[in-house]
């Protein structure tokens, strides 16, 4: 997820589409594979978006409003004890 959010900051900040829909496009597998599957289905959503039209001001506000609930969910995770034995 940190790297994912690296990307999309970056992608945001030099207005580089491809960067972006590369991170949401890869976190929407993982979320999904993982058990999240709501962001995954999010990420999914805002890949095609990205792809469908590639200047960031037309999708800035929601890909800065899923870069600020992934900010939150890394948040989350890093402060969770999960025993991975649990899910094995």
């Amino acid at each position: 997820l940190r790297e994912v959010l690296r990307h999309i900051t970056e992608g945001l900040a030099s207005e580089d589409a491809e960067k972006i829909w590369r991170a949401c496009h890869k976190i929407a597998g993982s979320s999904e594979l993982v058990g999240f599957a709501d962001y995954g289905h999010r990420a999914r959503a805002l890949s095609h978006q990205v792809k469908a039209a590639p200047q960031a001001s037309d999708y800035f506000s929601e890909i800065n409003k899923f870069r600020l609930e992934t900010e939150a969910l890394v948040s989350r995770l890093k402060n969770t004890q999960i025993n991975f034995s649990n899910l094995l």
